[in-house]
């Protein structure tokens, strides 16, 4: 038997209609199953039941697209989320967002470092 070390490697994904929770960093919560989480990746919100995305671990993508079909606005926060251990600091790195209506994006830090940074000439 032949034991390899694996990688998780990030890829560009759309979050789901149904997402099983509202957890960015679920694989499950995005099609194609992966979390969008790389310097190259891309993160894709359309239309869907479950807006309010906490990030539970440090994320970094080359874009955030919202696209028209996204008209419930998203709550993207960062820090004190659900999913993370209380002793986590998270952040989220974008150097793109596009979006076709108002949404929202926040920290939520408490005693916690938390960060959503844009680079690269992105904005919110």
């Amino acid at each position: 038997m032949l034991l390899l070390p694996t990688v998780a490697y990030g890829i560009s994904a759309q979050w789901d209609l149904d997402p099983i929770s509202g957890d960015w960093n679920t694989a499950a919560n995005w099609t194609p199953m992966g979390v969008p989480n790389g310097p190259a990746d891309v993160a894709t919100f359309g239309l869907s039941h479950t807006t309010d995305v906490s990030i539970s671990a440090n994320t970094e993508v080359n874009s955030i697209i919202f696209t028209p079909a996204a008209t419930n606005p998203y709550t993207i926060s960062v820090g004190n989320s659900p999913y993370s251990p209380a002793s986590s600091r998270s952040a989220v790195q974008a150097s793109q967002i596009i979006r076709a209506t108002m949404q929202n994006f926040a920290t939520v830090g408490g005693a916690r470092l938390c960060a959503i940074i844009f680079t690269n000439g992105a904005t919110a």
